[in-house]
């Protein structure tokens, strides 16, 4: 696990030592660079090296290929290395390491951009070729591990993060306007846009080849090809369960996992401890909100369940409020996502522990876990005997709600034309169009074009029911821009790696080829999951009823208001209205928010632009746990 980071033309050598620091909290293990003069250009590679994978000098990065023609920096895990290693030997490949870097370098060597069909990981990947002067850029199938890039002039950036892209004095940052629509309406910018003009995300199953200017970005893998395979069966879909588990184990410093009251953490931990019988597990929990946030009571009796140590991290208010910012900085873009801080005070507390942390990210997507997915059938019946012509509304016309109007969402979702438009209106959130515009003082892109992009990239026209387009919806987007961007940025900003079993792809692949109506009842979800491994699990857990894991947001927003929205510098500038914030952001009479949800996402927003944009509003250093870590060398830019 490491943060990467390289420059290509005409730029000052010391940027590369920059960009690469601003990602210290990465990798704090190791450190290193690599340039090369090109004529009247220079391509420059960057590394931070959280060790994981032979603890050695032998897995330094950048590291050259034996013939010294490629040059790689990676982030992430090759799960199944060692299958790899072994196939390149022999073949005549050589190895002088044990770690999986100088293995990916080899099949890269050997069968070019074909060498991504064979790896089972995640990972962000950059390897240059000096014969050739083409830089080739690939991300993992599910994006659990980001990349970045930027096109600005003759010069070609990229990383793991956005932050690093400002160790470049010539980086010009702007904020997208469309992108702030799309923050606010879905709380992420669904790729490959970002917050940021100019700033794209490589999409997840994609490659990039840098050549001669331009870059070219191509497939090599579709999800959606999966709905072509015969169905697997609920004994395949444990064995492939508890092989990805297995070779997630795979690691060279300490593995636990992280515990939470409901069941795929839950099948996830119950596999390790097979393993593992000494695995400790980590839990969350809150000073505020009582049982309905706090999944604390649920998780102990799942461990003792499981005979499982277990260990209580609590997220207090005060501790939010002061982190908020610094936890922002660290984001890269204004994601509206509440469970940042219950993430990065549960990987700080586990860092003492261990270094590696198994969760059970993915498997709603793939075996269709969120109730709202029970909506579809009903939506079906709605729009052919009761309202089918309420259901062709444009999107625009929503009136917007907040995230819990349930019954509100749910008879909204009944009254869409089609599936997607049924999951644009459970997923959307918390402004409408037309609220949009007030508050932005601005004409919001256009909603139906943002989905009709949505729906392309996700292959929709694949699928075998309607039932499946939601769940697909929430695999390409929403997962990967929302929940996997989120864990990932907040538990290396503790210097942790997560691990998602569920997120394995074959495990993605077995889960969708079995038919939608098998996975959802009208009232139950996850259905062949849960009977898949209801050997595995403790009955009163596979039970248990999906309860969304949140934070109390509800309970705190007030505090944050009188915090960081008494003069938005988002007014200021002309981005917001403040008459919109003020009216977002009132209480009743016992001090709730009455749209704590929406006040928020404007809250973020201006945190986000006081970081980014303005620079008058910096990270907390002592927040950062590296050393010389990159708040630090970012607040001296």
């Amino acid at each position: 696990m490491c943060g990467i980071a390289g420059i290509l033309g005409d730029v000052e050598p010391g940027v590369i030592d920059t960009m690469t620091d601003l990602l210290a909290h990465r990798g704090p293990d190791d450190r290193g660079t690599w340039q090369e003069a090109l004529d009247s250009q220079r391509i420059m590679l960057g590394s931070r090296r959280l060790a994981i994978q032979d603890l050695s000098p032998a897995g330094h990065m950048p590291m050259k290929s034996p013939d010294g023609r490629y040059i790689v920096v990676f982030n992430g895990e090759i799960y199944n290395h060692i299958e790899l290693r072994a196939e390149l030997e022999a073949l005549g490949d050589t190895f002088v390491s044990t770690g999986d870097t100088e293995v990916l370098l080899a099949a890269y060597a050997r069968w070019g951009a074909d060498f991504l069909a064979k790896l089972n990981g995640m990972f962000a990947i950059a390897i240059w070729d000096r014969n050739s002067r083409e830089l080739f850029i690939a991300r993992d199938r599910l994006g659990v591990k980001p990349v970045y890039y930027n096109e600005q002039g003759n010069v070609f950036r990229f990383s793991s993060e956005i932050k690093a892209f400002y160790g470049d004095p010539d980086f010009r940052p702007q904020f997208d306007a469309d992108a702030l629509h799309a923050s606010l309406t879905l709380q992420f910018s669904p790729w490959p846009n970002t917050a940021f003009t100019g700033v794209k995300k490589l999409p997840p199953g994609h490659y990039g080849v840098y050549r001669n200017g331009a870059f070219t970005i191509s497939r090599y893998w579709a999800a959606a090809d999966a709905f072509d395979r015969s169905p697997t069966t609920d004994e395949g879909v444990t064995e492939l369960l508890e092989n990805a588990v297995e070779i997630r184990l795979r690691s060279d410093v300490p593995v636990g996992a992280f515990l939470s009251g409901g069941i795929d953490s839950t099948i996830v931990a119950a596999m390790t401890s097979k393993l593992e019988p000494r695995i400790s597990t980590y839990t969350v929990g809150f000073d505020s909100g009582g049982t309905r946030f706090d999944e604390t009571a649920l998780a102990a009796e799942t461990a003792k369940a499981l005979s499982i140590q277990q260990q209580m991290v609590q997220c207090t208010e005060q501790t939010f409020i002061d982190s908020l910012p610094t936890l922002v900085w660290y984001l890269d873009e204004p994601i509206g996502e509440n469970l940042g801080y219950p993430f990065f005070e549960l990987s700080r507390s586990a860092k003492r522990d261990f270094t590696v942390a198994l969760s059970g990210e993915g498997a709603d997507e793939c075996f269709y876990g969120y109730r709202y997915y029970t909506l579809e059938r009903f939506r079906k019946l709605a729009s052919v005997f009761l309202l089918g012509r309420l259901a062709q509304a444009p999107l625009a016309n929503r009136s917007g709600r907040g995230s819990s109007d349930n019954k509100k969402r749910a008879l909204e979702y009944v009254m869409q034309s089609s599936a997607a438009r049924g999951f644009w209106s459970w997923a959307t959130a918390y402004f409408s169009k037309s609220q949009l515009q007030r508050l932005s003082q601005s004409e919001p892109k256009d909603m139906d074009a943002i989905l009709d992009h949505m729906v392309e990239a996700s292959a929709l026209s694949s699928t075998r029911s309607t039932l499946d387009v939601s769940p697909m919806l929430d695999l390409h987007f929403r997962l990967t821009d929302y929940l996997l961007t989120v864990r990932d940025k907040m538990t290396m900003a503790a210097s942790l790696e997560l691990r998602c079993p569920f997120l394995d792809y074959r495990v993605v692949e077995a889960g969708l080829s079995m038919p939608a109506a098998d996975k959802i009842g009208y009232r139950m979800t996850k259905k062949t999951l849960r009977r898949a491994t209801s050997h595995l699990i403790p009955q009163q857990v596979a039970n248990r009823a999906k309860k969304p894991f949140s934070s109390p947001i509800p309970y705190w927003i007030k505090t944050l208001v009188n915090r960081y929205l008494q003069d938005p510098e988002c007014v200021r500038d002309g981005i917001l209205d403040q008459g919109e914030i003020e009216r977002w952001t009132q209480f009743d009479s016992t001090g709730r928010a009455l749209n704590p949800n929406k006040a928020f996402n404007i809250i973020v927003l201006e945190l986000w632009y006081r970081l980014f944009i303005t620079r008058s509003l910096k990270p907390d250093a002592n927040i950062d746990q590296a050393e010389n870590g990159a708040a630090l060398i970012w607040n001296s830019l």
